[in-house]
């Protein structure tokens, strides 16, 4: 149902056509719109969705509607919003809605068209690189699971009894914790569940579980309780999970979230380490960690190949493998 004001400007009539808000508003681009009808035009200018600015008031429910020039550009948008997602990483709704001059509705459209294709994955709020989601953790543990021993091994060698290890979650930490069965006297800090479950069953090990949020994908805590509670501990020795070494010997994660925080597991560290199979060396994932300068080293299964094993050794990051 429309409703049509009209108005005069020098003494030309113009007509304006407002939806309703059943109909939606046209996708203005967040500035104005000319509208016409019966070859009158007029310009609507924008301050809120519900308000214009000379007064009108509507109602603030109702929806924007894509307009059919928005669906008729959508593929050359959605190219577009894969080559910044290709570029930076991930990308938000509210980026696109944005730089695109489109509704938060036609973002996520695009969105799940591209995630349809299986050129991204779709997360809260927006998008990532297909490959620059981390896979549930039921699903890790099935992978490499020899390789993940391996390192396992090598890193219980570095652990005396006595000490206080922190043990980062993953497939691979899991696979340094099995490996911990003859040490004694141990206190283990984890975010992990799993890992916390299984360790707590040795008589003379102490488990502390850090604060946060638990994420199901990785049956692990997470957040800025997590963070916080990491200045809490005098850490002997940590193992850390990472996504990925990219080719320039940076160690690499999913999330800035899951970066951040492993930064200040090496960091709170006497000795920290990087743990993770050869699979990872060369994979694209989005976000670095920073302080990975502190880290005492790089424990896997087989030695990485030329390239990231020089640009590792220029980084004063010693590779342990297993």
């Amino acid at each position: 149902m429309l409703r049509t004001l009209v108005g005069s400007h020098h003494c030309h009539p113009r007509v304006i056509v407002l939806p309703y808000p059943g109909d939606g508003w046209p996708a203005m681009g967040g500035k104005a719109v000319v509208v016409e009808q019966g070859g009158c035009a007029a310009t609507v200018f924008q301050e809120h969705w519900s308000r214009l600015a000379f007064g009108l008031q509507l109602p603030e429910t109702g929806g924007m509607q894509e307009n059919p020039t928005s669906r008729r550009l959508a593929p050359q948008r959605q190219d577009a919003i894969l080559t910044r997602i290709e570029t930076n990483g991930a990308i938000l709704v509210t980026d696109i809605a944005q730089q695109f001059g489109v509704s938060s509705e036609t973002a996520r459209r695009d969105l799940k068209a591209l995630a349809l294709r299986g050129a991204v994955e779709l997360t809260h709020g927006g998008a990532v690189r297909a490959s620059a989601v981390e896979p549930a953790l039921a699903s890790r543990s099935t992978r490499n699971t020899e390789a993940k021993a391996r390192i396992g091994r090598r890193a219980a060698t570095l652990v005396a009894d006595g000490m206080v290890v922190l043990l980062d979650a993953g497939s691979t930490t899991a696979a340094i914790a099995a490996m911990l069965g003859k040490r004694r006297g141990l206190t283990v800090i984890t975010t992990s569940l799993a890992i916390a479950r299984d360790l707590c069953r040795h008589d003379s090990f102490r488990i502390q579980i850090t604060g946060g949020t638990i994420n199901p994908g990785d049956e692990a805590a997470e957040g800025p309780e997590v963070m916080a509670s990491l200045a809490r501990f005098r850490v002997d020795i940590a193992f850390v999970s990472a996504g990925g070494v990219a080719m320039d010997g940076s160690v690499t994660d999913f999330t800035p979230l899951g970066a951040e925080t492993r930064g200040l597991m090496i960091a709170a560290a006497h000795r920290g380490y990087f743990v993770l199979d050869a699979s990872k060396f060369g994979a694209r994932t989005p976000c670095r960690i920073i302080g990975q300068d502190r880290a005492a080293g790089l424990i896997t299964d087989s030695a990485p190949p030329a390239t990231i094993a020089r640009a590792l050794e220029a980084r004063n990051l010693p590779v342990l493998s297993g």
